[in-house]
């Protein structure tokens, strides 16, 4: 053979059973991204739970718990919160806290309805990734940067009604949005959640116009991806 002539291995295979070895270092890249993807989640709801430890009663929090429990005919001692009109949250804020006050009133307790909401949103962000196609790796990337939005850790450590209406409002959307346009059994579920959303927080209305909006890009079966829509947003007003 000569010096400096090619080699030519174009009809050249690896052994059967053989992994090509950038195939091998991608999967192995893969799982340590995924361990650590998952590790910082876990360590970010810690987080959640220590700030439902140690943060100060806020004002509003304050407010809206006394208001809670006054609707649900828990005794309290007298104060000048409950002489202001009534400042509860509505929707699951009110369902969930109103039954656990009748347990217990201790703070951190009802604070962890919020991070166990804040671990079923984080679940909810991730499953919607899979969904999407991407990699495990990558949809848990996606879910820990989903973590590092600014006010997560505050609102997950906090008995306040955010955190459970984003966690009503992504599956209703995303029940509402899948599936063929003719499944009205998706409008009734997706409208019901994202009811459920927007009596939490009514900063969540303006999505249901976004619905319809959606529902008009479809250039194919846009009458039944607008019945659908409509039907949710019905159900959801």
């Amino acid at each position: 053979m000569q010096v400096g002539s090619r080699i030519d291995v174009s009809g050249m295979s690896l052994p059967s059973g053989r992994v090509p070895f950038d195939a091998f270092a991608r999967g192995h890249v893969s799982r340590l991204l995924l361990t650590l993807y998952a590790v910082l989640i876990i360590a970010m709801l810690a987080l959640f739970v220590a700030a439902a430890w140690y943060l100060t009663l806020e004002m509003d929090e304050a407010w809206i718990l006394l208001s809670t429990a006054n609707v649900a005919g828990i005794p309290l001692p007298p104060t000048t919160a409950l002489a202001h009109p009534v400042l509860t949250t509505g929707g699951l804020h009110l369902l969930l806290y109103a039954l656990a006050m009748q347990g217990t009133t201790d703070i951190f307790v009802l604070r962890l309805i919020s991070v166990i909401a804040s671990a079923l949103l984080l679940f909810v962000v991730y499953r919607i990734l899979r969904r999407r196609g991407h990699p495990a790796a990558r949809a848990a990337a996606g879910t820990v940067l989903f973590c590092a939005v600014p006010g997560f850790v505050l609102q997950a450590g906090m008995a306040m009604g955010e955190i459970l209406a984003t966690a009503a409002l992504l599956p209703g959307l995303m029940i509402c949005m899948r599936g063929p346009a003719e499944s009205y059994r998706n409008a009734i579920g997706g409208g019901l959640l994202l009811g459920l959303a927007c009596a939490t927080r009514i900063g969540c209305l303006p999505v249901l116009a976004g619905l319809l909006a959606c529902a008009l890009i479809f250039p194919s079966d846009r009458r039944s991806r607008l019945t659908q829509a409509g039907i949710a947003v019905g159900l959801a007003a």
